[in-house]
């Protein structure tokens, strides 16, 4: 069964499954994790990986600026980097932002008036991931 379709590829779940199996012992118990929003099988699974652990995205534009997303990652706190398939360690934000505990996503205002802002969706808010 086709899960996802990529500009180049289709991803099976089997295959999603088993490469987020793989990524979540890294993710399982961080604050959150930002993720590159790139359409590459390991940003997919590295999302549906802390879904499944519990644990917050935070998607980052491919565009985002440099300032905006160090503002971002220090206001998210966001433990784990997820970009250009490979997953760095940030050092966290211990006067970060409360995040919901029941947060799936952390989407983030463009801060056109001000500093980027982030916006919890909610597990029950994202429900099309509840099968992954």
């Amino acid at each position: 069964m086709t899960s996802v379709t990529l500009v180049d590829r289709v991803l099976s779940w089997d295959g999603l499954r088993t490469d987020a199996a793989r990524l979540a012992p890294r993710i399982a118990g961080a604050r959150a994790i930002a993720v590159v929003a790139e359409p590459t099988p390991h940003a997919v699974a590295a999302i549906i990986a802390a879904m499944a652990a519990g644990v917050p995205v935070v998607p980052l534009s491919v565009d985002t600026g440099v300032a905006e997303r160090a503002h971002v990652l220090k206001d998210s706190g966001a433990e784990l980097l997820v970009d250009d398939g490979s997953m760095t360690e940030l050092p966290g934000t211990a006067d970060a932002g409360a995040i919901d505990a029941d947060a799936a996503l952390v989407l983030y205002t463009s801060g056109t008036t001000g500093a980027p802002k982030g916006v919890p969706i909610s597990r029950a808010g994202s429900s099309s991931w509840k099968n992954c």
